[in-house]
């Protein structure tokens, strides 16, 4: 299945497209979560192919389907080593072994990146199909503006003005 097709198929709801997402694309997300978080990591999975079916979101790229499912998958690990946190905070503090909360900065981090990450994705939705094109392709793909140029067959000064009004669109967007 080509790449715009089970994005179309993933926009559509189709079981066919899930089941590709899942078995083809979702195991390269996860496998970080596995080595960090490898007692939620496939609950998360689980939860992030579950929340791409209950979006409203409607998607324009592969790229961005992905970052949906790694933002959703990384926000529920963290939540659910949160819980496990608070629930031995609680059992330490019925046993009497109150040795104070378990705190740990990475997850608050990672909680604040992923938060940033889910806004700048949300945004980068935004923003008009020509400005998200060549943000996609300049950021996401890592293609310069030349490179923009020909496959998108728009003039050079086109481009840098799209890429140019798209960033300053971003900012204005996020802070």
């Amino acid at each position: 299945m080509s790449e715009d097709a089970l994005v179309r198929g993933i926009n559509e709801k189709d079981p066919k497209a899930f089941g590709i997402l899942f078995k083809d694309h979702l195991p390269k997300i996860v496998l970080p979560l596995l080595v960090n978080y490898p007692l939620y990591a496939e609950d998360a999975a689980c939860f992030a192919m579950e929340q791409l079916w209950l979006s409203k979101i409607t998607f324009n790229t592969l790229i961005s389907i992905k970052a949906f499912l790694r933002t959703t998958t990384t926000r529920r690990c963290i939540d659910n080593v949160r819980q496990a946190n608070r629930n031995a905070e609680n059992e330490e503090e019925i046993a009497g072994n109150v040795h104070g909360p378990v705190i740990d900065e990475e997850e608050d981090s990672m909680d604040v990146g992923a938060d940033m990450f889910y806004r700048l994705n949300k945004a980068i939705q935004d923003l008009l199909k020509e400005e998200r094109e060549v943000i996609v392709l300049a950021y996401l793909e890592g293609l310069s503006n030349k490179e923009i140029v020909k496959k998108l067959g728009k003039s050079y000064d086109s481009i840098a003005g799209l890429k140019k009004r798209a960033v300053k669109r971003l900012k204005s967007m996020l802070l």
